[in-house]
Order: structure tokens, then C-alpha cells, then sequence
């Protein structure tokens, strides 16, 4: 009788245990892909671009929808720039370096301009939204408004 009893306890714990452990790690690959990566979205497919080392995102990863990204890079401008370029030689991108920052093509009219002010490195890009994207957007950009 007993045998039955502790069965079903266990049976309850394991499946809490299960439950709390896949919810961990469904955010922590969220935590971890909103500080290591730049989402760009560009229609049905979402592209990612890294953030270089040394680097910290200060603007929230939501600002992602309206084509803007602000990075306090740890090093120099120009370690910034290297590391972009060697990212878009393995990814196929084309990259520029400019006076004022850098230029990034990811694909014909999708571009991300980026500019160094102090220790900060802004990025912004015009992103392509799908109609689900467009609404999530709109719903929160319009509760930071008010």
C-alpha cells in the first residue's frame, strides 16, 4: 500500500520538476540571446548579429522593432570595427568602416548604420516587420507614448 502512495508523490515531483526546469530554460535562452545577440528582422526571417566582446546592450532588446540598438563597447572603436568585420566576411555581409562608425549590408536596401558617440556605439537599421511584428510593435511603442 504504501509502495502506491510514494509512486504517486514522486511521480508528482518529478513532473514539477520537469515543468520548472523546461520554463528555466526557455529564459535563460531568452536572457542569453537578448544580451549576446541584435535581432534584425527582415519579414518571416529574424537575422542576428552579435555583440561584440567587451560590450553591453543598454537599450532594451524591444527597441530591436523600431531599428535602433545602443552597445557600450569595452574596448576601441576600432577593435569594434574589426570585429564586425571579421563577423560579416563568416556571415556574407558586406561591411565599411567609416570616420564617424560603421556601415553593415546584410542584403540589397537593408542596411545598419552604426556611430561611435563617447563609449557607446548606436545602431540603427530600418526593419522589415511582418504583420504579427507590426502589431506587437505598435501595441507597445504606443504604451511608451503616453
Amino acid at each position: 500500500m504504501k509502495h502506491n502512495d510514494n509512486r504517486g508523490f514522486l511521480t508528482f515531483v518529478v513532473f514539477f520538476l520537469i515543468v520548472f526546469g523546461l520554463i528555466g530554460l526557455y529564459m535563460g535562452h531568452k536572457w542569453y540571446n537578448n544580451r549576446y545577440y541584435i535581432a534584425l528582422y527582415d519579414d518571416t526571417m529574424v537575422r542576428y548579429l552579435d555583440v561584440p566582446p567587451f560590450g553591453e546592450r543598454v537599450s532594451p532588446s524591444i527597441d530591436e522593432l523600431r531599428g535602433e540598438c545602443i552597445l557600450s563597447v569595452g574596448t576601441s572603436a576600432e577593435q569594434v570595427k574589426d570585429f564586425y568585420k571579421s563577423f560579416c566576411d563568416r556571415n556574407g555581409y558586406i561591411f565599411k568602416a567609416t570616420d564617424y562608425g560603421l556601415q553593415i549590408e546584410i542584403r540589397k536596401n537593408y542596411e545598419i548604420a552604426g556611430t561611435f558617440k563617447d563609449s557607446k556605439l548606436i545602431l540603427k537599421w530600418e526593419p522589415v516587420l511582418n504583420d504579427k511584428q507590426k502589431a506587437k510593435a505598435e501595441s507597445l511603442f504606443r504604451q511608451d507614448d503616453k
